[in-house]
């Protein structure tokens, strides 16, 4: 949501540390649009261009290509809020973690999601490692 813009971008920051390689990991925001009128699109979508390139000049070093490392959705129905079961994202970040095919990992909406999302996907790395070690 817009009040929760600022946590999301330090959140990628948080899980992008522990896994600095773009093509290995793939971390993506997708904004909870529902609740925007249609005529009022574009001005969501500049919201969400501000956004990328305030991410940009706030986190991604230079010689970096932002397209790589930066990437918003919007969500116009609020489908991916509702998939989940996530509740009041304007005031309160969901994480999703996936797998390659699509896998749910995690679906966490609480207290510190970047520890979480890190934990999810330490374990998931761990088991293609060592299959025998579950998540």
């Amino acid at each position: 949501g817009e009040t929760t813009a600022d946590a999301a971008s330090a959140i990628n920051f948080q899980v992008r540390q522990a896994f600095p390689v773009a093509s290995r990991l793939l971390i993506a925001s997708v904004v909870d649009l529902d609740f925007v009128p249609r005529m009022f699109h574009d001005v969501a979508r500049s919201a969400m261009q501000d956004a990328f390139y305030k991410e940009k000049e706030t986190y991604l070093p230079d010689g970096y290509d932002p397209t790589g490392y930066i990437v918003i959705f919007p969500d116009w129905e609020g489908d991916v809020t509702t998939a989940f079961g996530f509740e009041d994202v304007d005031t309160s970040i969901g994480i999703v973690v996936l797998a390659e095919r699509g896998r749910v990992l995690l679906a966490y909406q609480g207290d510190d999601p970047a520890e979480a999302a890190i934990t999810t996907l330490r374990r998931q790395m761990m088991t293609a490692v060592r299959p025998d070690v579950g998540l």
